[in-house]
């Protein structure tokens, strides 16, 4: 349970970055004063916490699905949304 406590920790956390990365990569292409290199650099960053916060989900799910575990401190939102895109 411990496990599944830090990964879910962790994509909470890896979710946030990912929304605050977006938000900077279109203020940032949007300014035509920003570095191209930046802007490039943001874009990228994204790519890898997308791939970060997806990674980590699919832990979540397996957990949530082969243990059948129940939490409940879990919001059913986020629930779904951990394991609606498991299938």
């Amino acid at each position: 349970f411990q496990n599944y406590q830090e990964t879910l920790k962790a994509w909470r956390s890896a979710k946030k970055r990912l929304y605050a990365l977006a938000v900077a990569g279109k203020m940032m292409q949007t300014d035509p004063s920003a570095d191209k290199s930046a802007v490039a650099m943001i874009s990228l960053m994204t790519i890898e916490k997308t791939k970060e916060v997806e990674f980590l989900r699919s832990q979540l799910a397996l957990m949530l699905i082969t243990a059948k575990m129940e939490d409940p401190t879990l919001p059913g939102i986020e629930r779904e949304e951990i394991i609606k895109s498991a299938w």
